[in-house]
């Protein structure tokens, strides 16, 4: 009786990871300025992400958000994390101006999905430590899938010839024309490099991820007092940018 929920968990499940992956996508593409809309494929299946022309208004905020969070770091916090601002700028910029960033958007599909699970299992594990619910297992079994699954999947891609083929054969049409390509061949196709190398690199993500998870009791949990209270001090760092005595 159970295995007729089988179909329904999969399908969920795979609703799931297609939401994340999408937003990974559209996500990122605002980051680097582009108007992104994410959203489920009726046609085809999965998920597709529609990307539009770089917008003057949110490249201005994606830099303006930057620039306080380096007044929040100068005032808040120490050298050492003003010199990982400097360094991420510096790469965040190459990128901006650069046509890499279009491979960003494409890698933060897969990549996307292990970033998901590491917050999901943040905010998970930050209600388990106020009270074990329905919503902290909900968070933290969703976490789980969205690992095994980025695992499972990067594996079958560097050892099953068969579901690489698939794969690289991409995503059929239901109203026909050719099948859609998949990430990693685009990845491929604009760097030069294997879909095997990108796969490596997802797996080391995948299991840094896991190890972040594992080292999280020593990270701040996570709750809307702690967001309110970054926005209160990013303004506050930009109106008074001068450290007081005792940070």
């Amino acid at each position: 009786m159970a295995f007729k929920f089988f179909p329904l968990t999969n399908a969920l499940i795979h609703s799931f990871q297609t939401m994340f992956h999408e937003l990974g996508h559209a996500l990122t593409a605002w980051c680097f300025g582009h108007f992104a809309i994410p959203k489920f494929d009726r046609f085809n299946g999965g998920g597709v992400t529609e990307i539009y022309p770089r917008s003057i208004i949110i490249s201005v905020f994606v830099y303006a958000f930057i620039i306080a969070n380096y007044f929040y770091i100068k005032k808040y916090s120490t050298p050492y994390y003003l010199k990982k601002w400097w360094i991420l700028l510096i790469v965040f910029s190459i990128a901006f101006f650069t046509e890499l960033h279009f491979d960003f958007i494409t890698f933060m599909g897969k990549g996307g999905e292990l970033i998901f699970s590491l917050l999901a299992a943040w905010y998970g594990l930050s209600l388990c430590r106020l009270k074990t619910s329905f919503k902290a297992t909900f968070y933290l079994t969703l976490s789980m899938i969205l690992w095994i699954n980025s695992v499972k999947e990067s594996i079958m891609l560097i050892f099953n010839d068969e579901e690489k083929s698939k794969y690289l054969y991409g995503k059929i049409q239901t109203l026909g024309g050719d099948p859609a390509m998949n990430d990693l061949l685009k990845l491929e196709k604009s760097s030069g490099l294997s879909i095997d190398f990108f796969n490596a690199w997802l797996l080391i993500l995948a299991f840094l991820t896991m190890y972040k998870i594992i080292k999280m009791s020593n990270i701040p949990f996570v709750s809307k007092i702690k967001f309110y209270q970054y926005i209160k001090q990013i303004i506050d760092s930009i109106l008074h940018p001068k450290k007081s005595n005792g940070i």
